[in-house]
């Protein structure tokens, strides 16, 4: 189930945290020479930090005082660190590496994840994206800033900002996209396609260029009947709505460039993402739930919640992009985690520590009927209001009720391991994370 805003995946749609410095300690004592003297010894009472007066015996290192006063709570930076990973510097030997959408919420983690396998990476996006955090938008270039990876702006529908962005890379992770299930089509088709149109034929002229990892959409198989689960990467395409149609012909224009060119690529189909920054996808659910005080949920349901931590998300595309084997192929990305709505209510009640009341059942057809007509409604102001954010989108809803499982089988046998099989983990360290950083 892909629940999200209509945002741009920044760049054209749309932990553990990085601690203060400690404050500085008082200074440690020198030690004082002895002095003769012929004087009586005096008790001499000494400030941790200041010299002994005259003694015969050499002063011990004073110790600083413990402080009485509280600990300011430092606000935590974007970064999020994997368990596990040490941060390392790009090593001269490794691949140029290039991110688009890089200043995002996929966008800047992919970026970690790099950095931390030591690869060499420039990072671009739309120009403005990079003058500073927006929650409210997605954008974390302070990720990037603070990494110091090189920054070249440019935008997926002008070709000239793309040939700078891909001189001398070798592996291209391409994130950037409208990413919204009520933008026009034409916004759509500009960017996801022939934004990605033009991106590979500025890499076509690269001879240094290896391989694309593009990012699909798991919402490409549209609702196949219950039968019909898992499901697999060969099933029908069946786009519900036009962003997904947009994420359709993207892979299509790929896998076609594949077959005439030779070019190198896999291709990711990404769940409900969720993760420490994550302002859409999932975060569209888990942050509306912190505000409020107790959490309601009707008992028939039972429809199963696809999930994918989003650094699962960045690390399997960069297992693809380094694997041979994996060329030409597209994979799923959804974690183990069989859980229905009502379970992940529970969870989050817990995680949130929000009490959680089930409801009788309720006729999903006549609610999905209520919330489609308030969404008409919503998206009649946001025409005569465009900055006023949407909290409902029509096939948003039409997810409502329906059941769907993804098998994760071809990446687990390809080797990939994930760090996050289990999403109830992953989703209390989010929880933890937007605590830390005070979103909620």
């Amino acid at each position: 189930m892909k629940t999200k805003k209509a945002k741009k995946k920044t760049g054209t749609k749309v932990a553990k945290k990085t601690g203060s410095k400690a404050p500085n300690k008082g200074k440690v004592a020198k030690k004082a020479k002895p002095k003769a003297s012929t004087k009586p010894k005096k008790k001499v009472t000494r400030k941790a930090g200041s010299k002994a007066p005259g003694k015969s015996k050499v002063a011990k290192k004073a110790k600083p005082k413990a402080s009485t006063k509280p600990k300011k709570k430092v606000p935590n930076k974007a970064r999020t660190k994997v368990p596990g990973r040490t941060p390392v510097r790009p090593s001269p030997q490794k691949p140029l590496c290039l991110v688009t959408g890089a200043c995002g919420f996929i966008g800047s983690h992919m970026i970690e994840v790099l950095q931390e396998a030591g690869y060499r990476i420039r990072a671009t996006d739309l120009p403005d994206t990079y003058s500073g955090d927006d929650r409210e938008r997605g954008r974390f270039p302070s990720v990037l800033k603070e990494l110091g990876v090189e920054f070249v702006p440019s935008d997926m529908t002008r070709p000239e900002s793309l040939r700078q962005a891909v001189k001398g890379v070798s592996l291209v992770f391409h994130i950037a996209g409208v990413f919204s299930y009520s933008a026009p089509w034409d916004v759509l088709e500009q960017v996801n396609v022939d934004g990605t149109r033009k991106l590979l034929q500025a890499l076509s002229s690269e001879k240094s260029f290896k391989k694309l990892v593009l990012w699909g959409a798991g919402g490409v198989y549209g609702f196949p009947p219950g039968q019909n689960l898992p499901i697999r990467e060969e099933d029908p395409k069946a786009p519900p709505n036009d962003y997904l149609e947009s994420k359709h012909r993207q892979e299509q224009l790929v896998i076609r460039t594949g077959r005439e060119t030779g070019l190198r690529y896999s291709i990711v189909r990404p769940t409900g993402v969720y993760g420490p920054r994550g302002v859409y996808g999932m975060g569209t659910t888990i942050l509306p739930l912190a505000g409020m005080k107790r959490l309601f949920i009707p008992g028939n349901f039972t429809s199963r919640v696809p999930l994918v931590h989003v650094r699962d998300v960045c690390a399997a595309a960069l297992f693809l992009a380094e694997n041979k084997a994996c060329d030409g192929e597209a994979y799923n990305l959804n974690d183990d985690t069989q859980m229905t709505v009502v379970d992940y209510m529970k969870h989050m009640g817990q995680v949130l520590g929000k009490p959680v009341t089930v409801l009788p059942p309720v006729p999903i057809r006549l609610m999905k009927a209520v919330l489609t007509r308030l969404a008409a409604l919503e998206a009649f102001v946001a025409r005569l209001a465009p900055d006023r954010p949407r909290s409902l989108e029509e096939d948003t809803i039409n997810y409502m009720g329906v059941d769907i499982a993804y098998s994760n089988e071809k990446l687990k046998d390809a080797g990939y391991a994930f760090h996050y099989p289990d999403a109830r983990i992953g989703l209390r360290q989010t929880v933890e994370w937007y605590k830390g950083n005070g979103w909620i």
